[in-house]
């Protein structure tokens, strides 16, 4: 006797996964982290809207929802001290857009959730398996909420903030800047694409892409594939997609950025796309090389010589 079970099977089959209407505090964070577990690669809850961790959580999940038809959630009626938060968090999502669609098309193929447990990641680390209140987002990002403090795993992290580097394994205590909800923290030797900030995902920026590098002589060479799809149709189905590899390796005392030329097409796909390096390490940057030229560094990198962005141009799809 066969038995057939069709791939996809109960609610597995959705494209997405609400994690239950119960405003987006510490409990939905782990029903998304165990729907994680369970194979739900796309999973989210309702955003507590009425606090700065709430907002911070709520725009650092796979996909982040208002659910305004009570209780008058709209960002306009926030006030002074949690309008420009919301603000900020809606164009910072904006931003990483190129990155979280990236880490959907590697859920897509691999099953690997966007929102990832602790255990998914750094089985080995110490009391990882009480460690709900926090997680991955994607292969880079490491951010908490509703918790006081927050485990680093082994390695070099980079607070996205503040640019300050911390060493792990190790404790931190939660203690974000002023107009922030909760931490952000970068694994050093990460690849992060940035858009310029759109107000609405139908929009095409107005501006390179923005590579942040995030990086230094002693980090391992990594790499970061850049996914792109007409953002409309099903046609990703069909292979209608392209990937861009962009890599990162210490060369000679420095790092060296490669961006590769794009495999792959969709419909109206751009014939180059543009792009910028904004390097952020913990040492001074004295020479930025283009295909071996070095590049004029402006007055405000040579005045914060550990943040440096560079133009590089168009970069051709073949």
């Amino acid at each position: 006797q066969v038995v057939h079970a069709p791939r996809g099977v109960g609610s597995l089959q959705n494209a997405a996964t609400w994690a239950g209407d119960t405003g987006g505090g510490p409990k939905p964070l782990v029903s998304i982290l165990n729907h994680g577990l369970s194979g739900h690669a796309n999973a989210s809850c309702d955003m507590e809207f009425f606090s700065a961790e709430g907002i911070h959580f709520g725009f650092l999940q796979p996909w982040s929802q208002v659910n305004s038809w009570a209780y008058w959630r709209h960002p306009w009626l926030l006030g002074e001290k949690l309008e420009p938060i919301f603000k900020f968090y809606a164009q910072l999502r904006y931003r990483l857009l190129p990155y979280l669609y990236s880490m959907a098309y590697q859920a897509h193929h691999t099953g690997m959730p966007i929102a990832r447990a602790m255990p998914l990641v750094c089985p080995d680390h110490p009391g990882v398996d009480a460690l709900m209140q926090q997680y991955m987002l994607g292969d880079a990002l490491l951010t908490s909420g509703f918790t006081q403090t927050i485990s680093l795993p082994a390695g070099a992290w980079m607070d996205y903030w503040t640019g300050e580097v911390h060493q792990g394994p190790a404790e931190l205590p939660v203690n974000p800047p002023a107009g922030r909800g909760g931490p952000l923290l970068v694994k050093m030797g990460s690849i992060i694409p940035h858009d310029p900030v759109i107000e609405h995902h139908d929009q095409t920026p107005e501006g390179p892409v923005e590579l942040h590098i995030f990086s230094a002589p002693e980090n391992p060479p990594s790499t970061f594939t850049l996914y792109e799809d007409d953002g409309e149709t099903l046609a990703y189905q069909r292979g209608a997609v392209a990937t861009t590899l962009i890599e990162q390796q210490p060369v000679d005392g420095g790092v060296r950025c490669t961006i590769h030329p794009r495999q792959g097409s969709f419909d109206n796909m751009p014939a180059g796309r543009a792009y910028s390096i904004r390097w952020r390490t913990d040492r001074p940057i004295t020479e930025v090389l283009i295909d071996g030229v070095p590049c004029e560094l402006s007055a405000q990198t040579l005045a914060n010589p550990t943040d440096v962005t560079v133009e590089v141009g168009e970069v051709p799809a073949d």
